[in-house]
């Protein structure tokens, strides 16, 4: 990932190059697949300090950066997290669906079971 400032503006613009970073993520899953995915987020930064400024004012400026940047980090994460608890909420009705489908089969399947057991206790 690449943070580019554009004093002009006053921006600071993310690339994200790779969705295969390390960040305290741990994927088990088969869909590491995502090769290149490029995110650009623009965060209004005050204007850079100026040639000469104190070394308070650029070290609170640093700090400053710094912290966007964990801002950042911590609202990419939390958007992955939020897809990822979509889609186990969709699964989890997809299953709900199919244990409900599966129940009534199963009733019915007793249901045939018994009349056939009886049918067949009167035959002996």
């Amino acid at each position: 990932e690449r943070w580019l400032n554009n004093p002009t503006s006053g921006t600071v613009t993310k690339d994200i190059l790779s969705d295969d970073e390390d960040d305290d993520e741990s994927t088990d899953s088969d869909e590491s697949d995502e090769s290149v995915h490029v995110e650009e987020i623009e965060v209004q930064l005050p204007p850079l300090p100026k040639k000469g400024s104190s070394k308070r004012i650029q070290n609170s400026y640093k700090s400053l950066c710094a912290a966007q940047n964990e801002y950042l980090k911590s609202k990419r994460r939390l958007q992955k997290l939020d897809e990822t608890m979509k889609s186990l909420r969709a699964e989890q009705n997809q299953c709900e669906k199919r244990t409900v489908e599966v129940e009534k089969l199963v009733k019915k399947l007793q249901k045939s079971f018994e009349t056939a057991s009886r049918k067949d206790g009167k035959k002996n």
